[in-house]
Formats: structure tokens, sequence, C-alpha cells
């Protein structure tokens, strides 16, 4: 029985200590529930405020990308409008890099337009030179039968137009016969120009040769003009005004007719004078004499240089020439053609460039026997 009863007791006293084991295990079981339920609202609180942290973050992340992409978009932006700048201004300050000769060519060309301009004023207000065509008007004495009631104490006014190269060479035309000459430039000792004349021809140079002071006067509006003074003589001072040359027009008689053994230029050359007369297929003519001979005034040697220009026409032998002097006046000449030498008064003008030396022989022969 005590046996039985100890091993009750004995029983029971386990199963208390399992009561309470079971108790103390329900007890634990609830605290690590409870703990387990704070450990997941403090997880959960933890998440919250992890995924708000990292919204947060996410929305701070893209303001400061926003930010970033605005900054580099506004620096991109100054460093194109930079760039932009920088470039133009480069093209503008471009020439700079090379100033001296930029600079150089700028002012020779401003230098030479104002030269240019300068000149152009100049020759248009104040006539300085005397190239050009002048025109000179000159007494010259006429018999009483010749002269007219316009011509008083028997006087003819006589045209002279003078064309100066710049050669050096000049010209003295009275209607349709030119003479041919040169002159020189220069200064004396008071700076005042001087023309030194010297014409070829019978019809200026026993009157115009010689050293002149040249002054000048007058512009394209009042008109140009130009004064030849010579200092030992008075009488020997002469005006002109700037002209233009028109040469007169010559009448014909009936129609022209062409004589194809005429045609060509002819010449006729001794050691002291040349006669060249030409005849073109339009009627034109011209005849040149160049040779030496006497001043009819002063009786000193002259060289002769003079053109007379005109139309022809052909009767028969006769060739008849008309050319302006004061008037239209006429010269004949009678011809005879031979093939390359052309007869003209019996003397043998030999056609230029196609004489043979036979042919060059044989007319200074018959020259020489005349």
């Amino acid at each position: 029985m005590d046996e039985n009863k100890d091993k009750i007791t004995e029983g029971l006293t386990e199963n208390e200590a399992l009561t309470e084991d079971k108790q103390n295990a329900e007890q634990v079981a609830e605290e690590l529930t409870e703990e387990a339920a704070q450990v997941e609202e403090a997880v959960a609180e933890t998440a919250e405020e992890t995924a708000e942290a990292a919204a947060e973050t996410a929305d701070n992340a893209e303001e400061a990308v926003d930010g970033a992409t605005e900054e580099v978009t506004e620096t991109a932006e100054d460093t194109a409008e930079a760039v932009t700048d920088e470039a133009a201004l480069s093209e503008i300050e471009a020439p700079k890099k090379k100033p001296m000769l930029q600079k150089t060519i700028v002012i020779s060309l401003i230098i030479v337009c104002l030269a240019a301009v300068a000149a152009v004023v100049i020759g248009l207000f104040f006539n300085n030179d005397v190239t050009g065509t002048w025109h000179l008007v000159r007494q010259v004495e006429v018999s009483s039968e010749a002269a007219t009631s316009d011509e008083a104490d028997n006087k003819l006014n006589v045209d002279y137009y003078f064309t100066f190269n710049k050669d050096g060479s000049v010209t003295s035309t009275i209607g349709t016969v030119t003479g041919k000459g040169t002159y020189t430039m220069s200064k004396d000792e008071n700076g005042n120009n001087v023309i030194n004349m010297n014409m070829y021809d019978t019809l200026t140079q026993y009157f115009l040769n010689g050293d002149y002071t040249v002054e000048y006067s007058g512009n394209i509006f009042t008109g140009k003009k130009m004064k030849f003074t010579m200092a030992d003589n008075a009488e020997r001072n002469y005006e002109f005004e700037s002209a233009s040359y028109k040469a007169p027009e010559l009448k014909r008689e009936g129609e022209f007719e062409k004589n194809d053994e005429l045609v060509g230029k002819w010449v006729y050359s001794t050691g002291e004078f040349n006669l060249i007369y030409e005849f073109k297929e339009d009627g034109t003519a011209a005849y040149t004499e160049q040779a030496m001979t006497i001043n009819p005034y002063t009786y000193t040697p002259i060289n002769v240089d003079i053109e007379m220009r005109g139309i022809y026409s052909v009767k028969d032998s006769t060739v008849t020439i008309s050319y302006y002097f004061l008037e239209q006046s006429d010269k004949d000449i009678t011809v005879k053609a031979d093939g390359d030498v052309l007869y003209i008064n019996n003397y043998p003008f030999v056609r230029e460039g196609a004489a043979t030396p036979d042919q060059l022989q044989q007319a200074q022969t018959v020259a020489a026997q005349q």
C-alpha cells in the first residue's frame, strides 16, 4: 500500500511538475508570441520607415537628378553660348591676327582711291596738263581781193587744232591738212611751266616754234584754257581753248568709181624726201610729204612732215584729190599704172611692200634724171 501510495504520490508530484512545466512552457510561448508580434510590428514599422525613407530618397534622387540635369543643361547652354560668342568674337577678331598686312592693304587702297578722286577733281576743275586737243584762232594777212566783208583789215581768222600727245608728239590741223612735230616740257628758274615747240610743217613752224611759258585756267564747266607767252616777244602770245576736232565734210560730184590699179599705198623716196600717195577702195585718199625745205620767212632749212587727207575721183589719166584747207580745194595729178609701179606726174612711185630691188633702182634712176 505504502509502496503504491508512494508511487501515486510520486506520480502526482511528477504530474504537478509536468503541469508546472506546461504552464511555464505556455507562458514562455505567450512571451515568445508576444515578442514575435512585437518583432513583427517592429519589422513592419521598420519596413514602412525604410520604404518611406526609400521613397523620400527616390524623390530626393529624382529631384537631384532633375536639378543636376537642369544644371547640366544650363551649363551646356551657357557653354554653347560661350563657344558661339567666342567663335563670333574669333571671326570678328580674326583679321586682327594680321593687323599690319590688313591695315597696309586698306590704307593703300584708301590712298589709291583718294589719289584717283583727287586726279579726277583736278582734271575736271583745274586743268594743268598740255595733253589733249586745243583750238587756236589766229589772224593771218590776206589780199584785198581774197578778203570778205566780215574780215576787217584784210585779215582772215584761221582755225588751228593742236593735239598734244603724252609721248611728246604734237599735230596741228587746219581743215584736213595736218602738220606734225614734237614738244618738251620743263620748268624755269621760277618754277613756271615751259614748253618747247618744234613743228615740222609750213603751216605753223614759222610762227610757233620756240620756247613759251605755259599758263592754265578754267575747268570743264567754264572751259579749259591755255596760254603761251614768249618772254622776249609780246606779239607771240597765243591763247588756246580745250576742244575736239571734227573734220570738215567734203562734197563729191557724181558717184565714185573704183580703179583697182590705183588702190594701195605708193612711195617715192630719195635721200632728201619721201612722197607717199594712198588711194583706198572707199574713195578716200591721203598725201604725205616728208622733206627738207627752206623757211620762206627766215630762209633757214626746216624739216617738213605734213599730211593731206581727202577724197579722190578718176577721169581718164587724171586723179583729182579734194581736200579742205581754208575751204574745199582740189589737187590734180596725172597717173599711169605699170604693175607695182605707178607713175605720178611722170615720177615712179612703187607700191609699198611689193617693190623689187630692180624696181627701186629703176625708180631712183628715173628720179635722178628728172
